[in-house]
């Protein structure tokens, strides 16, 4: 539907002229009695026999009948006169949803989410939180304040200039062009083109991930970003492993971590009714390796369940970034 479709009314005016036109009302009546014009009341009408039903395309969620200077709204299914009655088990899965929904990170205003679920757990008697509701431990107060600066400059679209530690320990001033923010794994990301290298006039722009919790400030320059498209987001793959396409690293992977496959992309060298398979793992498998950076933080943030085999100097890569991670905590790497 384009714009020009959309009428002025706001949804909540619109809507109530369902009600009003259950019955044939003459248009100019309704234009006094609702103190909207002519012109808008038509355009509203028009849209809403454009409307169709939820899960129905094709079918029309109102039948709008305009004679002359008259007009009947007949919806197509019966509208809700009082508040549905939730099932023990509906209202148990909608406040799991609610309670996840007020500890996201990702949420700019939990108090909505919140207020909600307080309305819901009011009539359940004996109903207490099943999910931790506390605010999200990764987020202190310093994040949850770079966090909203983000959240800001991709609103304004302003570019950002970030204070980042890399996932190699590479502390550095970045300047980006805000694009969206994403969760994965429970960590709120922001998807954007780093100004420095955005491919401008050379290829094309790469949309790359910067994790909150590694940003040590945010800053809003007030310069106007570019516009860059949102990139698909695959659940599958959410880091963009297997659009590097080309190079993988053999691994191994733990009997009690396969489920890592379930989140990322590997690959498991034999199936389970395969006659190579060994019973009881580890399990050899393939990850993508074109973006060696990109690997070698996949398998730190995996191990000990997922331990690089081949090529040798990944698996030494691997070694050396851990090791410098815990010369950066003060704490003295034992060989091995």
């Amino acid at each position: 539907m384009s714009d020009k479709d959309v009428p002025e009314l706001s949804w909540l005016r619109t809507l109530t002229l369902v009600p009003y036109f259950a019955e044939e009302r003459q248009l100019t009546e309704a234009s006094v009695d609702l103190g909207i014009e002519y012109r808008q009341l038509r355009e509203a009408l028009d849209f809403l026999a454009q409307l169709e039903m939820p899960g129905l395309p094709g079918t029309a969620a109102f039948e709008v009948r305009v004679k002359g200077l008259s007009a009947r709204v007949t919806p197509a299914a019966e509208l809700l006169a009082e508040p549905l009655q939730l099932a023990p088990e509906e209202l148990s899965a909608m406040l799991l949803t609610l309670e996840t929904l007020e500890s996201s990170p990702m949420q700019r205003d939990p108090d909505i989410a919140r207020s909600a679920a307080a309305k819901l757990r009011a009539g359940a008697t004996g109903r207490t939180a099943v999910a931790d509701t506390t605010p999200h431990a990764t987020v202190d107060v310093a994040h949850a304040e770079i966090l909203a600066t983000v959240r800001e400059a991709i609103a304004e679209r302003k570019v950002l200039e970030l204070d980042y530690r890399s996932a190699s320990g590479e502390r550095g001033v970045r300047r980006v062009d805000p694009v969206t923010l994403v969760m994965i794994e429970d960590d709120p990301y922001l998807k954007a083109v780093d100004r420095a290298n955005d491919g401008s006039g050379a290829g094309e722009t790469v949309v790359k991930s910067f994790r909150i919790d590694r940003m040590l400030a945010a800053a809003k320059t007030g310069e106007e970003a570019r516009w860059h498209d949102v990139p698909e987001f695959d659940a599958n793959d959410p880091h963009g492993f297997l659009r590097d396409g080309g190079a993988w690293a053999a691994v191994e992977v733990a009997a009690d971590s396969t489920w890592v496959a379930e989140y990322d992309p590997v690959a498991f060298a034999h199936d389970a009714d395969d006659e190579d398979f060994p019973e009881g793992g580890p399990y050899p498998a393939w990850v993508p390796a074109t973006n060696a950076d990109r690997t070698v933080g996949f398998l730190l943030r995996r191990w000990p369940g997922v331990k690089a085999i081949n090529p040798v100097s990944l698996h030494k890569a691997v070694a050396d970034r851990a090791r410098a991670g815990l010369r950066a905590y003060g704490e003295v790497p034992v060989d091995g």
